[in-house]
């Protein structure tokens, strides 16, 4: 997870943002994605429950 910010600068250089979408139960998955520096923008309600984004 922590080269995917730097291989989508490189090879999409256009983009300005990148969106993941976790629930928020699963603690591990959270905890990868803000080791990458990865940040919660918002959060929402779906089918399988609350999700961040």
């Amino acid at each position: 997870m922590q080269l995917v910010p730097d291989f989508v600068s490189r090879h999409l250089p256009q983009t300005r943002r990148m969106i993941l979408v976790v629930n928020q139960r699963n603690r591990r998955a959270r905890r990868v994605y803000e080791r990458a520096g990865f940040t919660v923008t918002a959060t929402r309600e779906g089918k399988s429950g609350r999700s961040r984004s």
